[in-house]
């Protein structure tokens, strides 16, 4: 099982900062500033670490069980028809994800009769899981939201916080980090 324990906080990560999400309801923000993050890339990852760092503090994140969710801002995507030529087909899509060879990751999955292939910035979430992990949380996924279908948000409802919880079959496939 994916989750053997459920996450506490969702943190959903898109193009101009993220919002951390708690069963509670409850929901805290952090901007990225452009000097930071523009673009899509990552300007200054040291910034970016020690902004994650004192917003972690602030709120409390230590011995969180935390979800990072990629949103569709942050994430390509291109969905094919399943084919012989698997990984062929993953290698001309990395080809297209614009970032760096070192700054991307690409992650594929094979529902049924297609095949979906999602790439990202791997420092933007490298970056804020490291940050979190150093302040003692634990990240346990980082996950494209658009693997759990259409949620209600941002922000994000009670009701997506728990299919997000329920997804964890979709989580363990979708896990950037796995």
């Amino acid at each position: 099982m994916f989750f053997t324990t459920k996450p506490t906080v969702l943190i959903h990560i898109s193009r101009d900062g993220f919002i951390a999400y708690s069963k509670k309801g409850a929901s805290k923000r952090l901007a990225f500033p452009p000097e930071v993050f523009h673009n899509l890339e990552v300007l200054d990852a040291k910034q970016l670490a020690s902004l994650t760092t004192v917003f972690a503090a602030e709120n409390s994140l230590r011995g969180q069980r935390i979800v990072l969710l990629l949103d569709d801002e942050v994430v390509f995507q291109k969905i094919l028809p399943k084919t012989d030529n698997v990984q062929n087909a993953k290698a001309d899509f990395e080809n297209k994800v614009p970032f760096d060879p070192g700054h991307r990751k690409v992650i594929m999955l094979q529902p049924k009769d297609q095949l979906v292939l999602l790439g990202t910035n791997k420092v933007l979430y490298e970056t804020i899981a490291s940050a979190l992990t150093g302040v003692g949380a634990k990240v346990l996924a980082v996950t494209p939201i658009v693997v759990y279908g259409k949620l209600k948000g941002p922000p994000l409802s009670l009701e997506s916080f728990e299919a997000i919880i329920k997804g964890y079959p979709i989580a363990q496939a979708a896990n950037f980090i796995a």
